[in-house]
C-alpha cells in the first residue's frame, strides 16, 4: 500500500502536507510524521511506537486524506471544457427556474453548441433534457428538432457505450480463445454495435486495439481488415480533434504503425511513426516518456526489414533491462544482433530475461513469451546447447501446444519436429532428402500472409539449406512478400 504514496509528484508532496496540517486538530501530528516516515520507508518505528491497531488506523485516515487532496488537486489544476460547461448549465438552469428564458436559452444553445465540439454526449444529453423541460415556452428552440436532437445524440452515445463494452469483454476473452474472428464478429453482433456512427479517437483506438490483437493472436496481419483506417484522416483536424483525446490518438496511430510494419508496408508504418511523434510532443511530458520504447522499437523493425541492420541495432543498444517496459525492444535488440551473427551478445540479453514463462505472460503478453522462447531455442542450437534447446521446446509444446495447435494457420509445431530433426542430423539440412521432408510436413502460406516474424525464423533454417548468410535470407523473404502485397 505504500506505493499507493509514489504517485504524488515532488511538487505535490508539499502541497499535501500542508493540507494534512490544515485538515489536523491542535497539536496532532502523527500524520504529517507517518507521511515522512513512509517516505523514507521507517514506517515501524511509528507502528512501534503507537501499536499496531492504532497504526491501522492512523494510516486508513492517511490514505483517505490523500485521495481527497488527489480529488481537490486535479480540480484545481483541471479547469476544463467540461467542468466550465457543467458549472454554466446550472447557471442556464437557475436562470430558467426563475423564468429569464430568453437568457437561459440563449446559454442553453451555446452550451450545446461547446458540448457538440469536444464530443461529451452525456453534457450534450443534459442540455437538451434542460431544453426540452422548458420547451412548452414560446422562446424555446422547435420542439420537434430538439426531440429529434436528443435521440440522434442518445443514438450515438449508446453506440459509444457498445463499442466500449465489446471492447472490453473482447481483451477479457481473447487469450482464452483460438478463433479472434469469430470472437470479434460475435461480440459485435451481440452488442449490435454501428461501425459506421460515434466514431472520435477514442473510440478508433479501441478498433484499432482490436484489429491488432486479431492479427497477433492468429499470426494473421495480412488478413486484418482496417476498415476504419479513413475515419482517422477524417477527424485529425476537425472540431473533434481535441487535446483531452491526444494521447488516444498518439497510441491509434502508433498501433497502425505496428499493423502496416507487419503487413511489411514500412514506409506507412513510418509514416505513422512520425504522425504519433508530433502528437505525443503535444501529450503531457509523463505520457511521452512511456511511449519511447514502443516508438524506438518499431523504428527499429522497420529499420531491419527495410536492410539497415547496424542502424537498427544502433537505435537499441544500451536500453535498461531492468525496466520491463524495454523487453520488447531488448527482444528486438537480441534478434538484430542474432540476425547480424553477434550470437554471444544476443544470449547475453536474453538471459536477463530470466523468471518464468508464466510471469512475462502475465507482465507483458503471450505473444512475447513465444517469440522469446523461438530466439532462445535457435540461439541454443547454434551454441551447441542442444540439450536446452529440447528443453525449451518441450517446455513450449507442454505450455503452448494446445494454442498453437488450434491456430489452422500456424506452422509452428510442425516446424519444431524440422528442429529437432536437424539438431539429430545436422548433416543433412542441405540434402534433397531434408529439403523432400520440408515440404512433406510444412504446407506453407503465400510469404504475404506469412507472420513477419515467425518467417524470420523460418528463415534460419532456410538459410542453414541454402547455405547463406540468414539476414540475406530474411531480406529476400521480405522483399518477395512486399512486392506482392503491393
Amino acid at each position: 500500500m505504500n506505493s499507493f504514496f509514489e504517485i504524488l509528484e515532488k511538487d505535490q508532496k508539499s502541497r499535501f502536507v500542508k493540507f494534512l496540517k490544515s485538515k489536523n486538530k491542535v497539536n496532532e501530528t502523527k500524520n504529517v510524521e507517518l507521511f515522512y516516515a513512509i517516505e523514507s520507508s521507517k514506517e515501524k518505528k511509528i507502528q512501534k511506537q503507537i501499536g499496531s491497531n492504532a497504526y491501522r488506523g492512523l494510516k486508513k485516515r492517511l490514505i483517505d486524506n490523500l485521495i481527497n487532496f488527489l480529488a481537490e488537486d486535479l480540480i484545481r489544476k483541471e479547469v476544463t471544457e467540461e467542468l466550465k460547461i457543467i458549472k454554466q448549465l446550472v447557471v442556464a438552469r437557475k436562470l430558467m427556474e426563475m423564468n429569464y428564458f430568453l437568457e437561459g436559452f440563449k446559454l442553453l444553445n451555446k452550451l450545446r453548441l461547446r458540448a457538440e465540439k469536444i464530443g461529451y454526449y452525456s453534457l450534450i444529453n443534459e442540455v437538451y433534457h434542460t431544453q426540452i423541460q422548458f420547451s412548452f415556452h414560446e422562446l424555446a428552440p422547435n420542439q420537434d428538432q430538439l426531440f429529434q436532437g436528443l435521440l440522434s445524440n442518445s443514438k450515438a452515445q449508446l453506440n459509444q457505450e457498445k463499442l466500449n463494452m465489446a471492447f472490453a469483454k473482447i481483451k477479457k476473452e481473447i487469450k482464452q480463445t483460438s478463433n479472434v474472428k469469430e470472437l470479434i464478429h460475435s461480440v459485435y453482433k451481440e452488442f449490435d454495435v454501428d461501425l459506421n456512427e460515434g466514431f472520435n479517437f477514442k473510440s478508433l483506438y479501441q478498433l484499432a486495439e482490436l484489429a491488432n490483437s486479431e492479427g497477433a493472436y492468429s499470426n494473421d496481419y495480412y488478413s486484418v481488415n482496417l476498415f476504419f483506417e479513413d475515419k482517422v484522416e477524417e477527424i485529425i483536424g476537425s472540431k473533434l480533434d481535441l487535446p483531452k483525446h491526444y494521447t488516444y490518438k498518439a497510441d491509434l496511430l502508433l498501433t497502425l504503425a505496428n499493423i502496416y510494419l507487419r503487413k511489411r508496408d514500412f514506409i506507412k508504418s513510418e509514416l505513422y511513426i512520425q504522425k504519433a511523434q508530433i502528437v505525443l510532443d503535444e501529450c503531457v511530458i509523463e505520457f511521452s516518456k512511456s511511449r519511447e520504447y514502443q516508438i524506438k522499437t518499431l523504428q527499429s523493425l522497420c529499420l531491419t526489414y527495410s536492410g539497415s541492420l547496424n542502424e537498427s541495432i544502433d537505435l537499441l543498444i544500451n536500453l535498461n533491462t531492468e525496466d520491463l517496459k524495454s523487453a520488447y525492444a531488448n527482444l528486438v535488440l537480441a534478434s538484430n544482433l542474432f540476425l547480424k551473427g553477434e550470437i554471444k551478445s544476443a544470449k547475453s540479453l536474453i538471459v536477463k530475461y530470466y523468471r518464468s514463462d508464466s510471469y512475462y505472460e502475465n507482465n507483458l503478453d503471450r505473444e512475447w513469451v513465444l517469440n522469446k522462447i523461438y530466439i532462445e531455442v535457435i540461439i541454443a542450437i547454434e551454441t551447441g546447447d542442444i540439450d536446452y534447446a529440447e528443453s525449451r521446446m518441450n517446455s513450449l509444446i507442454r505450455r503452448y501446444g494446445v494454442y498453437l495447435k488450434a491456430q489452422p494457420q500456424s506452422h509452428i509445431i510442425r516446424f519444431l519436429k524440422l528442429v529437432r530433426y536437424y539438431c539429430r542430423y545436422p548433416e543433412e539440412v542441405t540434402s534433397e532428402k531434408f529439403s523432400a521432408k520440408v515440404n512433406e510436413t510444412i504446407k506453407w502460406k503465400p510469404l504475404e500472409q506469412e507472420d513477419l516474424f515467425l518467417m524470420t525464423i523460418f528463415a534460419w533454417l532456410k538459410s542453414k539449406m541454402q547455405k547463406k548468410n540468414l539476414y540475406a535470407v530474411v531480406l529476400e523473404l521480405v522483399s518477395n512478400s512486399s512486392d506482392k502485397n503491393n
